[in-house]
């Protein structure tokens, strides 16, 4: 699990535990309640936290499509590739390599690498090859019959329809993305307003407000009580320091001699 998911999910999780436990301790609804988090507003709270966890569910569910729709494109992009290399060879065997029908079937130039590249030579390779009944004849005496060349294309018509899905799921998963980040917004909104006033509710009760896990720090850290001090030795130690450091005189020029 990557940093971005691990943050929504503690998010979520925090959020969880403490409107969870501000609906059903008594003793904490009882103080919320005096600054205006009531049933209805912790039901508020609940409400964003579950439609914040169902898009965020939803989306890990639209990514995992995304990716199935991406791993089945490549599968189907090398079987495509494959029956395009094989019509492409036999072509230039049949025709030779300086007939002008290899212009007309695009093999005057070298596999194309992008898939849409790809996509569009192969339909129009094998449509001619197809459509064209002087031309089957001819790769039918190799092998590519009318079956074969048939169930190769079929081949190039699964790698459009992946690529079709693919697209199709990128969306759905953009869009599950930006509907998660606004429940979560909404409920980040929600939470700190609701901690902000829980520490002011429970500001003598610390142990309640650690059952809505947030922490507040009263007084100041032991590394803060200690810094006056620490100041004042830091301070001692360079006075001393001073004192015994004996002054060296600033060289004299030397006597001419006589």
């Amino acid at each position: 699990m990557n940093k971005e998911k691990k943050s929504i999910a503690q998010r979520l999780a925090s959020a969880q535990v403490a409107i969870n436990n501000a609906m059903t301790s008594t003793e904490v609804g009882l103080y919320l309640s005096r600054y205006g988090y009531g049933p209805a507003k912790l039901q508020e709270g609940k409400t964003l936290l579950d439609a914040a966890v169902a898009a965020y569910q939803l989306q890990l569910s639209v990514a995992g499509g995304r990716n199935a729709a991406t791993a089945t494109v490549t599968t189907a992009y090398n079987d495509a590739r494959l029956a395009y290399q094989g019509l492409a060879q036999v072509c230039r065997a049949v025709f030779g390599p300086t007939n002008p029908m290899l212009a007309t079937l695009g093999l005057n130039r070298p596999t194309p690498a992008r898939q849409a590249d790809l996509l569009a030579r192969a339909n129009a390779l094998f449509d001619n090859a197809i459509g064209n009944a002087s031309m089957a004849t001819s790769l039918g005496q190799f092998g590519y019959t009318s079956q074969k060349l048939n169930s190769e294309k079929a081949k190039v018509t699964s790698f459009a329809a992946a690529i079709q899905q693919r697209e199709a799921a990128k969306g759905t998963a953009q869009q599950a993305t930006v509907d998660r980040d606004k429940a979560l917004e909404a409920l980040d909104r929600w939470m700190s307003a609701f901690r902000r006033v829980a520490k002011v509710a429970l500001r003598e009760h610390p142990q309640l407000l650690e059952e809505l896990s947030i922490v507040t720090r009263y007084g100041k850290t032991p590394a803060q009580q200690q810094a006056p001090a620490k100041a004042a030795r830091t301070k001692e130690a360079r006075k001393a320091a001073a004192l015994h450091t004996v002054p060296v005189p600033p060289s004299q020029p030397e006597k001419a001699t006589a």
